[in-house]
């Protein structure tokens, strides 16, 4: 192909771009966009939460990820002479370093193999019996300190927006006085709880 023959092959291919363009737009096109211009523009959550989701019993909480270092295993809990008690179970080995270890089971008060009420009435949803090969210890960071504390189940990851964040309700269970706020999972309400004040009462019960 010669030169003149590639300027007159561009002329032509500007030529019928411009009469595509120009073109008038074929029916009720200008005001099917009109109309989706004129709708309120849909603004994501930004403000998006990760927890980590577990079940002490019939309680199921959520607490951020920022605070978790590990999900493992059960592993021997060594209790420590004259220290043990409802909230501070004893010491574990976990990858070669001795952690502390919690139960927050008896720092919220949740009972194993009770009956949940609320106000004298059954609610939804009754305890639930944990396969062993279920249960789990979740190793938790506050500050330099890690807390390792024993639950009968852990759940994953989830991600509840601002929008799916409601107060605490009056008949909330055992963990309301440690949740900050609620949200839905599935058919569950889960309390999420707010970290620093549930540190300052793990360090305070076991000072």
């Amino acid at each position: 192909m010669t030169d003149h023959d590639a300027t007159s092959r561009e002329a032509e291919l500007n030529t019928r771009a411009r009469r595509f363009f120009d073109r008038p737009p074929p029916g009720e096109y200008l005001e099917n966009w009109a109309a989706r211009l004129a709708q309120p523009e849909e603004v994501a959550d930004q403000h998006v939460h990760s927890v980590v989701l577990f079940r002490l019993h019939h309680e199921y909480l959520a607490l951020d990820t920022r605070s978790l270092i590990e999900v493992s295993a059960p592993r021997p809990i060594h209790t420590i002479p004259h220290r043990t008690g409802s909230v501070l179970l004893g010491l574990v080995n976990m990858r070669g370093q001795l952690r502390i270890c919690v139960s927050l089971h008896g720092l919220l008060g949740v009972e194993p193999d009770s009956t949940p009420t609320t106000n004298g009435h059954h609610i939804e949803h009754p305890p639930e019996h944990t396969p062993e090969s279920e249960q789990r210890m979740l190793i938790v960071q506050d500050r330099n300190d890690p807390w390792v504390f024993p639950v009968e189940q852990v759940l994953g990851i989830v991600r509840p927006a601002d929008s799916d964040i409601r107060e605490v309700p009056a008949t909330f269970g055992k963990a309301s006085s440690f949740s900050r706020a609620v949200f839905s999972w599935k058919d569950r309400t889960v309390g999420y709880i707010d970290e620093v004040q549930l540190f300052a009462s793990l360090r305070s019960a076991c000072s």
